[in-house]
């Protein structure tokens, strides 16, 4: 057994290894997780997962129950004509209905999810949560029965839903079998112990990252009232809150947040060789890294691009930058995102601010900013061409 398994921020004891722990934020049902593993390069399928889930090698994160709501079908007025329809049995009288019929019939309530609010509390305080690694495994599909059906037995009862981090676990789970045909891919997808062992390392990383994630944002969305306080004592003034802010944050918090930092990766037992490991995992499921996309083209893309803009592409990039960010705060390691994309972390590599390559500067050199002579030039012809530029404005 290993700790954690999360719900929101609060953590509960004593997870089982081949289960994963979870964010209510990134739960999604199973069919949108086949989705988003298309999107992000992996072919599976909803048959694949739950192949991998009656094997014991990757279970769900969690199975739901969303209870069965009685409907009566009624003929009510609508724009001058009768018609037919279905409403909840116990909102007849809304409805103003002419005639009820006196059979009941019944459907699958729909699963309230959401980034808004914590929505698994509410199917928790009834009793519809379960976990799949503590229960015999159960046919996702047991009935092909439409809406509305008669018999209250024939109608779906629960959902499977997986966190976005199992991407990777299903990566690992279908790197053993190559590049087969899909039907050859599945029928070798057998228990193998090696890889089950891999994936509980993974849940283990995974654990650790989640709370990191955690307290980030409980650290965010603090510095967000502290600088609120600040722009009110500072009348608004935006510059004079961020520097109240950033004193206050090195006098009291940095400290504070190193410590944290420290009992997570402890509680876990991570260490900074484990973290860097992981990172470099995570750096070579990104697109640029992959074995299609070694080419110059792609690498210039990725020298080019803003940090905004691969923290959004993709979510292996994400999380990097979270790992980054902690290692950071807990070991002040300062390689940046691109370095670690583009392997060259320790280098002390920084980017040109003209065309925005990384480059190593020479020993020596005052404030490097450009990667050779001509960026240089380019920089200050562009500077004087836009003071021109404004000169010719004031005129």
């Amino acid at each position: 057994m290993y700790n954690i398994f999360m719900s929101g921020t609060e953590l509960s004891i004593n997870r089982h290894p081949d289960q994963s722990p979870y964010n209510w934020r990134s739960l999604i049902c199973a069919s949108f997780f086949k989705s988003y593993c298309h999107d992000n390069g992996v072919q599976v399928s909803e048959k694949t997962l739950e192949h991998l889930h009656q094997i014991g090698m990757l279970f769900p994160a969690l199975r739901i129950e969303h209870g069965v709501g009685e409907m009566r079908k009624i003929t009510k007025m609508k724009n001058g004509r009768v018609t037919e329809c279905y409403v909840c049995a116990d909102q007849l009288a809304a409805h103003a209905p002419l005639s009820v019929d006196e059979q009941s019939y019944y459907m699958r309530n729909g699963l309230m999810t959401g980034n808004t609010h914590d929505w698994l509390k509410f199917y928790e305080a009834h009793g519809m949560v379960h976990i799949p690694t503590s229960e015999p495994y159960i046919p996702w599909k047991q009935h092909c029965s439409p809406d509305f059906v008669r018999d209250p037995n024939e109608v779906e009862m629960f959902s499977y839903l997986y966190d976005r981090h199992q991407l990777y676990a299903v990566k690992i789970a279908l790197e053993r079998c190559g590049r087969c045909d899909f039907d050859v891919r599945l029928s070798q997808l057998i228990l193998n112990e090696e890889t089950r062992q891999r994936i509980r390392e993974y849940y283990r990383f995974l654990a650790f990252y989640l709370e990191t994630k955690e307290m980030g944002r409980s650290w965010d969305t603090k510095k967000q009232e502290l600088i609120e306080h600040y722009l009110k004592e500072n009348e608004q003034n935006t510059r004079e809150a961020e520097r109240d802010w950033n004193s206050h944050f090195k006098a009291e918090e940095a400290k504070k947040l190193r410590l944290e930092a420290d009992a997570i990766a402890k509680r876990h037992g991570m260490t900074i060789e484990t973290i860097k490991k992981w990172r470099s995992f995570l750096a070579d499921q990104s697109v640029f890294n992959e074995w299609r996309s070694r080419r110059k083209a792609f690498k210039t893309y990725q020298r080019m691009a803003s940090v905004n803009a691969l923290i959004n592409a993709e979510d292996c990039n994400y999380m990097v930058y979270e790992l980054q960010q902690f290692l950071l705060i807990w070991k002040n390691d300062r390689n940046t995102l691109k370095e670690i994309l583009l392997g060259v972390e320790g280098m002390g590599c920084i980017s040109c601010v003209e065309c925005g390559s990384l480059f190593e500067p020479l020993p020596n050199t005052k404030n490097p900013k450009f990667c050779m002579d001509y960026c240089k030039r380019k920089h200050e012809a562009t500077k004087k061409r836009e003071e021109r530029m404004r000169k010719k404005m004031k005129i």
